[in-house]
């Protein structure tokens, strides 16, 4: 009788995991549910700002009459090739696309949200060879819980490359083991191609799959020549771009945006976010047994057989990749250029993937932690995410309330000019601002104060970018408008490091009084007026003078 209640509380205990297993063997309907939930992320972190400078740029870029024309404003204006372009180019002119500047940021933000759930669906695939499905939802999780998510709605390349790298990932590896090789070739080709037009810095990705033919090949002793030159073909984007890149070394940035010793931890830490907690707790508790020396335990038959297929050369590839962000740190340490944490997003994959094979060994496959382990790693994006406001509206920034009665910056003495210090907000002012507002804006220029001052020169070319994107707020040389207005307003950030006008007046003598905190849409939100100093203007007025080649608007 005590068998029979035994071995029934054992069944009952056992039905969770039944129930849990029959799902680990529907993949697709895995894959559905991944889809549902990652679309709402996707398009609730969409609708929660509005479009940034980086991403007015492809934007108004997109937004160009022709595919030609765009192309060559292309070339002009940004750095990166033009994928990312020509996706826009389409999604913006998706049926009522325009209709809303909702619509709009979302369908700018359409190749990004693409590229973000091929990323995830590739790793689910990739992963759930390895450790089936359980677990390959939880590493999608752990990349969730990185940079990742984020960066799948912006309208820039960093989401479409960590989705072309996994697309590789699944082309190399269908190209090794089945024998349908020309159509795996192409797929590598292509993909590696769409990389490199995505982002220059995912040239630094292509050197961890030839890393891993470096391996593959001193095991064999055979060179696969075909797949090598798949690899290769692609770096020929960068020949083309040479003059491009070079021109992007000649720009002045501040030191605080350069790379410095301890910015290769900065950017693992950013990048990993929360995984970094579960991977570590998992880490923990497969090391546990084997630093007091005791019994590691048995492990199961599926953790055997994924342990031999995470070949050698996988093992190399995944590496060079998690060490993606020190090779491109190190290169633009050697150009003198500015390194972001973004630029590094696919070091987001190992991350992940390791995340997943450690707590799937600290687990000990079982299905119902898995499950509890997804939620957990659920909890935090979805918190993040469905707790944001659900748009921004000009005047608005994200977390501040501006309560009833709360000055307004565009009414503070209508009659002065309104001076923004910053190349971001002037960019993104003319994008949310309304034409009158607009009429008294301007945005100054000094390429010597500029480099004295804040060490930065990136936006001292505002002028073509205001002809190019028919701005309305006006762009002037400095010395042109301090001979013109002797008050005026400025919305600025005396210390962010690209911002020099607020530094310079301070210098000169100027009086500076500050009005107010404001809440905006744009980094900026502290409001001051400047009253240029007698003395100053004066000598000012005599350099003016004295230099017969000043600038002209």
């Amino acid at each position: 009788m005590q068998e029979t209640v035994l071995n029934t509380a054992d069944d009952r205990g056992a039905r969770p995991e039944t129930a849990i297993s029959r799902l680990d063997r529907h993949p697709g309907l895995v894959m559905l549910l991944l889809c549902a939930v990652y679309g709402v992320f996707s398009v609730r972190i969409s609708l929660s700002r509005p479009l940034w400078h980086d991403e007015l740029f492809t934007y108004y870029l997109a937004l160009y009459p022709s595919v030609p024309s765009m192309l060559h404003a292309v070339l002009k204006t940004d750095l990166n090739p033009p994928l990312l372009y020509l996706l826009d180019f389409f999604t913006l002119r998706l049926p009522g696309a325009l209709s809303s500047e909702h619509t709009a940021s979302l369908a700018a933000r359409l190749p990004s949200v693409a590229g973000g759930l091929v990323g995830s669906l590739g790793l689910f695939v990739w992963l759930r060879r390895r450790l089936g499905s359980l677990y390959a939802v939880v590493g999608v999780g752990a990349l969730w819980n990185t940079a990742f998510l984020f960066y799948t709605a912006e309208d820039r390349p960093y989401a479409l490359v960590v989705g072309m790298t996994m697309v590789l990932m699944l082309a190399r590896e269908s190209d090794l083991q089945q024998k349908s090789r020309p159509g795996w070739l192409l797929l590598v080709l292509l993909s590696g191609f769409a990389l490199v037009a995505c982002h220059f810095m995912a040239a630094f990705v292509l050197l961890a799959f030839l890393a891993a033919e470096g391996v593959r090949f001193w095991q064999s002793r055979k060179l696969d020549v075909a797949l090598i030159l798949c690899y290769i073909l692609p770096f020929s984007v960068l020949v083309v771009y040479h003059s491009k890149i070079s021109g992007y070394e000649t720009l002045i940035f501040p030191r605080s945006f350069m790379p410095a010793p301890d910015t290769p931890l900065i950017a693992y830490v950013v990048l990993g976010y929360y995984a970094w907690l579960f991977f570590l707790a998992g880490a923990a508790i497969v090391s546990g047994p084997y630093l007091v020396n005791a019994n590691p335990g048995v492990r199961t038959r599926s953790s055997k057989k994924s342990g031999k297929h995470f070949l050698t050369p996988e093992r190399t590839l995944l590496l060079v990749l998690f060490l993606e962000p020190v090779v491109a740190i190190a290169a633009i340490w050697r150009g003198h250029g500015a390194f972001f944490p973004r630029y590094g997003l696919p070091a987001t994959i190992p991350m992940a993937i390791g995340t997943a094979y450690v707590l799937h060994a600290a687990l000990r496959n079982s299905k119902l932690a898995g499950v509890i382990t997804i939620c957990l790693l659920g909890a935090h994006p979805a918190y993040r995410v469905l707790t944001n406001p659900a748009w921004l509206q000009p005047g608005q920034i994200a977390g501040v309330d501006p309560g009833p009665g709360k000055p307004d910056y565009h009414s503070v003495e209508p009659d002065l000019p309104f001076v923004v210090a910053s190349g971001l907000t002037y960019v993104e002012m003319n994008h949310r601002e309304s034409p009158a507002f607009l009429r008294r804006v301007y945005y100054l220029t000094d390429s010597a104060a500029a480099a004295e001052y804040a060490h930065a020169t990136l936006f001292e070319h505002e002028e073509a970018i205001r002809e190019m994107f028919h701005f309305q707020a006006e762009v002037e040389p400095l010395r042109q408008f301090e001979s013109e207005h002797r008050k005026f307003l400025v919305l600025g950030t005396f210390d962010y490091p690209e911002d020099w006008l607020l530094r310079k007046m301070k210098a000169d003598g100027d009086a500076i009084r500050f009005l107010g905190n404001y809440a905006t849409s744009y980094k900026d939100g502290r409001l001051y007026e400047v009253t240029l100093s007698q003395a100053a203007s004066d000598a000012r007025d005599h350099r003016s003078h004295g230099q017969s080649g000043a600038p002209n608007r």
